[in-house]
């Protein structure tokens, strides 16, 4: 689960250092600790979608269908 970092932590959750992890990076964190993090008011679910590791991105538009004259 993604996890953007606002705040830095100096402890450790389940013998995982939370001193690594900085503010304003994304990480991908395990569920259970993405958990803990977002519940202890450290970072938020990251929701945006990462275009270089998904499909490539095309500027071009489709065409759409010219549409229908009005009242048909």
């Amino acid at each position: 689960m993604k996890v953007r970092i606002f705040r830095q932590s100096y402890g450790s959750v389940q013998g995982v250092s939370l001193r690594l992890y900085r503010p304003g990076q994304v990480y991908d964190l395990p569920a259970a600790l993405a958990a803990y993090v977002v519940a202890e008011g450290l970072g938020i679910i990251e929701m945006r979608i990462d275009r270089k590791a998904s499909q490539p991105f095309h500027p071009e538009r489709r065409r759409s269908l010219p549409s229908p004259p009005f009242g048909q």
